[in-house]
């Protein structure tokens, strides 16, 4: 294990809020302790975490460490260190320490549906709040507004006991919205306070963008129109800082690929930082987001070689966390696992070791409680089996 050791004075207009600490990357296992306490562990290099710290801290200088191990399952399952040619290991992304309201706003998705004709749509926000407080909530309202529309969505939200969460749907229809797509990539910004007896307690604000994406055939549409996909696969890396690439050099990527007439980009072989997202929403940039699990050739190998039920549980974690947390309006593809051979030794591994990957999609597909993330993972199989013409085929459906 490597140490790393940040002290940080606590200020003290935090003491009555939920304070969080996230970490956007770091590779690839990990123990975090505050204070010379055990306050979290996370396995996965590349994939957010975000634990409440809010009983480990106290008033004036705290001291935050890291244990990081480099070498774990998440780098056996993500290959990074297999395709850099060398080791990989150390915080890569930012480290953020947060303050929220006791009450406060868990989770927001933003979900657009344009009509037939494309000119008019459907706006859904998904959102939760959480009553971290001592005492039961009473009197919250949510307000919702768009800038650049006249749009306001209200909802009074009941009692909330102690640790109580709410969640719903907040829904308006938007009258001929500016549509976003790659090549006017149009933003709104979603605004949402949260009131208690009237005061705003806290605000949130997110951009987002009216589009549709469908497949007719083997064509893609946007917002009805035909769109080719021109891309590249990309990896976060920079020839002086390494893996870790600040939002600056992100945007510069971007800009360049789009200065390439490229309008797509394949996250390999991991979840981008949201910085990237980001610049991708307001550059016009499509994306496939690939999840913290790739092997290629020796996957089935390795999947020969450990435990098949730490593995699917692994699968299921970072599935559900790109699911969950990636909500930009970019994202065209989400590419769940990766067990396409790629070469004639691919394949006598995946024939190998056969029964073991199917053991391991069944246990996936037995866990999983996201219907449209299981076909997408199923379908991607499915079709894996069928072109090496693998036999119990149907042993997965």
């Amino acid at each position: 294990y490597a140490g790393y050791r940040k002290s940080f004075v606590l200020p003290e207009d935090w003491k009555d809020k939920n304070v969080k600490l996230r970490f956007d990357g770091v590779h690839s296992e990990y123990y975090v302790y505050l204070n010379g306490v055990k306050a979290g562990y996370h396995l996965g290099g590349m994939t957010v975490y975000e634990i409440d710290v809010t009983k480990h801290l106290k008033p004036g200088v705290n001291e935050l460490a890291l244990a990081v191990r480099s070498e774990s399952l998440a780098d056996m399952l993500g290959s990074l260190t297999q395709y850099a040619a060398h080791q990989l290991g150390g915080i890569t992304r930012k480290v953020t320490l947060m303050a929220v309201p006791q009450t406060h706003v868990s989770d927001v998705r933003i979900v657009t549906d344009l009509d037939s004709e494309y000119r008019n749509a459907a706006l859904k926000i998904e959102t939760a709040v959480v009553n971290k407080a001592t005492y039961a909530q009473n009197g919250l309202t949510l307000r919702l507004s768009v800038n650049g529309l006249p749009n306001v969505i209200e909802q009074r939200l009941p009692k909330l006991a102690v640790g109580e969460v709410w969640k719903g749907i907040l829904s308006d229809t938007v009258t001929a919205p500016l549509l976003w797509n790659n090549e006017q990539p149009h933003l709104y910004t979603l605004r949402m306070e949260l009131c208690l007896n009237d005061e705003v307690i806290e605000t949130v604000e997110k951009r987002f963008g009216f589009r549709e994406i469908e497949v007719r055939g083997n064509e893609l549409f946007v917002n009805g129109r035909a769109v080719k996909l021109r891309g590249v696969c990309r990896h976060e890396m920079h020839p002086l800082t390494g893996r870790v690439v600040d939002a600056m050099w992100q945007r510069k990527d971007i800009e360049l690929y789009r200065a390439a007439n490229c309008n797509f980009v394949r996250t390999s072989h991991y979840p981008p930082c949201e910085e990237m997202l980001d610049i991708c929403d307001e550059l016009g940039m499509f994306v496939e987001v690939e999840s913290r699990v790739a092997g290629g050739d020796i996957m089935p190998m390795k999947i020969g070689k450990h435990s098949i039920i730490r593995i699917a549980n692994t699968i299921l974690i970072y599935s559900r966390r790109i699911w969950r947390r990636f909500i930009f309006i970019v994202i065209i593809l989400l590419s769940c696992f990766g067990l396409w051979p790629m070469s004639l030794i691919g394949i006598k591994n995946l024939l190998k070791y056969k029964n073991m990957c199917i053991k391991l999609i069944l246990l996936v597909r037995i866990r999983f409680t996201t219907r449209r993330m299981e076909d997408l993972i199923i379908r991607e199989v499915r079709l894996l089996l069928q072109i090496f013409i693998i036999p119990d085929l149907m042993a997965i459906r």
